[in-house]
């Protein structure tokens, strides 16, 4: 029988001394037993790092920070990850509880699938005593299937939705080291994985079962008590985000994601053209009837892709190929951007 790969499993906490503990033991009774725990203390100042060392287990490594940051899951795993072994790296919350044959069922997924790179399932929602609430997140989370293709998925978070269950996700370790790991966002630091991924060419699979018990609390940055702080970070995030859509190089992509007058006009050798689409595309969204959800999101986008079609079109050269080629120059920008007083 093969030796089961090894799994690194990442847990950051901060002042989580009410749920950790279940968080640990929910690792400790997998019915996969091949893992390796990387608690990450991210400067608690309550009893969680007590909780957390009281647990004897040589599989379990205990990095603890100097000092708090604030920075989000990104940076506690970049620092975390040169020193995980595994094939497989697992991303749990620590307050989240995995049920005890997740690890089984998700390895078992990807090693039956070579040629996939990271898996996603389904989650149960739970109150903060873990008592069912009677909902999933296929159920709760709009555009959630478990049959998307990879260009499906991009095109879903492309249009703003978070479809992807972050606690639930499973990822070849040389996938992930593949792409650079933002330090620095909190609310959309799962979507920015999910988007590098996949715009690097990494391949997913789905399994349409719950591995995960997902608590619901309004300690949560995304719970409605702290709706109006997520929001502005979502908004600023949101707009570094969409600076990623500017490493694709793929033509028929481009076209995919934003359908236009003007991206239909590409042809093999127009990559070049490719920022000045997704600009325009961004710029002109309010038009879109596509993109008529989360009127803030619209915002962002918008503000965004006039701001990247004006930094194009302060190099002159790149302007004068835009409107060769597109017949779209200064006064048609000006229309594109004074849109929303007419």
């Amino acid at each position: 029988m093969n030796e089961q790969p090894l799994v690194s499993i990442f847990m950051p906490y901060y002042n989580d001394e009410k749920f950790l503990g279940q968080a640990i033991e929910s690792i400790l009774t997998q019915t996969y037993r091949n893992w390796e725990l990387f608690l990450f203390n991210h400067a608690s100042t309550d009893n969680s790092k007590e909780i957390a060392h009281s647990y004897k287990d040589n599989r379990i490594r205990h990095i603890d920070a100097e000092k708090n940051l604030g920075a989000g899951s990104g940076y506690n795993l970049k620092i975390c990850l040169p020193y995980m072994n595994g094939k497989y790296i697992k991303l749990l919350c620590a307050d989240d509880v995995l049920k005890e044959n997740a690890l089984d069922l998700l390895v078992n997924k990807l090693e039956a699938n070579p040629d996939k790179d990271i898996i996603f399932a389904d989650m149960d929602f739970v109150d903060e005593q873990l008592v069912s609430l009677n909902v999933k997140w296929s159920t709760q989370i709009q555009k959630v299937d478990f049959v998307s293709s990879e260009k499906e998925t991009l095109l879903k978070i492309f249009q703003g939705y978070s479809h992807l269950a972050y606690p639930s996700a499973l990822i070849k370790m040389d996938a992930l080291k593949s792409i650079n790991i933002d330090p620095i966002f909190i609310m959309l630091f799962d979507v920015s994985l999910w988007l590098k991924l996949l715009i690097k060419g990494k391949k997913h699979i789905f399994l349409n079962q719950s591995v995960i018990n997902y608590r619901i609390s309004n300690n949560q940055l995304s719970s409605i008590a702290n709706a109006q702080k997520a929001s502005k970070i979502g908004w600023f995030e949101l707009s570094m985000l969409l600076n990623l859509y500017y490493e694709i190089k793929d033509i028929d992509l481009i076209k995919y994601l934003c359908p236009c007058q003007y991206s239909s006009m590409l042809q093999k050798g127009d990559e070049k053209f490719i920022p000045f689409i997704l600009s325009y595309f961004f710029a002109s969204i309010t038009q879109r009837e596509d993109f008529a959800f989360f009127k803030d999101q619209i915002a962002v986008r918008e503000l965004f892709g006039n701001t990247r079609l004006y930094e194009l079109f302060q190099n002159e050269e790149y302007r004068r190929l835009v409107e060769d080629k597109f017949n779209f120059g200064i006064k048609e920008f000006r229309d594109v951007y004074s849109y929303m007083l007419k």
